[in-house]
């Protein structure tokens, strides 16, 4: 193991606290040899003589009110490891990883193990800021930018970082942000705001990209003001890349009463899923299967993004089992498409959706409005829809005001609004024109 800072315990109630680690250099050898490998700045709940986690017995015994800001870190395995106790009463509390300035991580993972930018777990009331982070060349594992792990009814705020990443993995996933901390949710709040994913992987073959993945169960949940662009998934000549592709992925049911989901002008720009041979792989521009009581998703830009695969494609997919209110609204879906398909290949492939909502909890409320859906094409024999909408047999929906124009598929059927399953729809007052469906249906 090699650690550049070690932030640890002197006993159960005797932890290291109020600790500022500002302006620091730290290179490291990138040991992979002994876990815990390589890190530059880390912290755990253990002595330090042995890796063996110890329970705190009280306040003082946590690791808590850190400042981490101004670092340097290269050439390392982890730049970052805060990892507090497993047991909600003695997490960690108010620690930041970066803060007025933020760390610069560069030049992490590069081996056969799993690699991170910055990792935390056992946390609450962490932020993870204004930090740059690059790296990841030469990593054959999964890669993180961040990653948040599991702590019960936690906040944490990750906000206004720029993550460059560069995957040589084949089967392993990369993400740029990943969180599972806030599940079990009673009056807190996840926000992932502000932050830029950038992401090439062109050595991909079924590994799985996510620009960020949140999977908390969280009261509150901001996802709000990202930008997911440039990413690339596969390329290589001969290499069929069927791993799935999303910008923003989030699934996590809470039920409790005033919990509400949010995924707000997000920019999700100029992303590419390449096969060079024809082959699976869904993709997705914002993607969500579950959430609060309430779901938002709206004033979010997916644009210029082509995503070659015989699957699916959509630049909003909901499929939510939880939801009583969902609100899609005021989205920009433009220049989306499925390219690069042989001629008259069969099987045919997966639609290519501007939106798809889908609602299946008792009596929800689907409102679809104000979105602008232009300039769809699928060329892979698949259908297109601008908008698609199915809930359960209690549910309704209403859409309206939204503008669906110059869709282009060849051999399959095109549709500017469909109506699927639902108590009642009310459309009206949406524009259609301009669809071409190719010797199709």
């Amino acid at each position: 193991m090699e650690w550049g800072f070690a932030i640890l315990m002197a006993s159960d109630s005797d932890a290291s606290r109020n600790i500022t680690i500002k302006g620091c250099k730290i290179t490291m050898n990138r040991e992979y040899s002994v876990s815990p490998f390589s890190t530059g700045i880390y912290s755990r709940n253990h002595l330090s003589g042995s890796v063996a986690a110890i329970v705190p017995a009280s306040e003082s015994g946590v690791v808590s009110h850190c400042r981490i800001d101004s670092c340097i870190i290269s050439d390392v395995v982890c730049g970052i490891q805060w990892v507090g106790a497993a047991q909600p009463d003695h997490y960690g509390q108010d620690n930041l990883i970066g803060n007025s300035d933020g760390n610069i991580i560069f030049n992490f993972g590069g081996g056969n193990a799993p690699a991170y930018g910055i990792y935390i777990a056992g946390q609450n009331d962490v932020g993870i800021l204004n930090n740059d982070i690059s790296g990841g060349d030469g990593t054959l594992s999964s890669l993180y930018g961040i990653f948040s792990g599991t702590a019960v009814n936690s906040s944490i705020h990750i906000r206004n970082n720029t993550l460059s990443l560069v995957s040589a993995a084949t089967t392993s996933n990369t993400y740029g942000i990943y969180n599972s901390a806030g599940s079990q949710g009673a009056g807190n709040a996840i926000r992932i705001t502000g932050n830029y994913i950038y992401i090439q992987w062109p050595t991909v073959t079924s590994g799985n990209l996510y620009g960020i993945f949140q999977s908390a169960g969280s009261w509150r949940c901001n996802v709000d003001s990202n930008s997911v662009t440039g990413c690339i998934q596969g390329g290589l000549e001969g290499i069929v890349s069927t791993g799935q592709f999303a910008a923003i992925y989030s699934f996590g049911s809470n039920q409790v009463s005033g919990s509400h989901w949010s995924i707000k002008g997000n920019h999700i720009t100029g992303n590419s899923k390449i096969q060079t041979l024809r082959g699976t792989g869904v993709a997705y521009g914002i993607y969500n299967s579950s959430s609060g009581l309430s779901l938002e998703i709206s004033d979010n830009q997916i644009t210029d993004n082509q995503w070659s695969s015989s699957s699916i494609g959509a630049g909003i997919f909901v499929s939510n089992s939880t939801a009583k209110s969902i609100l899609i609204d005021n989205n920009q879906i433009i220049n989306l498409s499925k390219p690069g398909a042989l001629p008259n290949a069969l099987p045919r492939s997966g639609s290519l959706y501007g939106i798809f909502a889908g609602a299946t909890a008792n009596n929800a409320l689907v409102g679809i409005s104000a979105n602008h859906i232009e300039n769809l094409s699928n060329s892979w024999g698949g259908r297109i829809f601008g908008i698609r909408c199915d809930v359960g047999s209690t549910s309704s929906v209403e859409i309206q005001a939204n503008q669906c124009r110059l869709f282009s598929a060849d051999d399959q059927a095109v549709y500017g609004i469909y109506g699927g399953s639902g108590l009642k729809f009310n459309i009206f007052n949406n524009k259609v024109a301009g669809l071409n469906a190719i010797t199709g249906d």
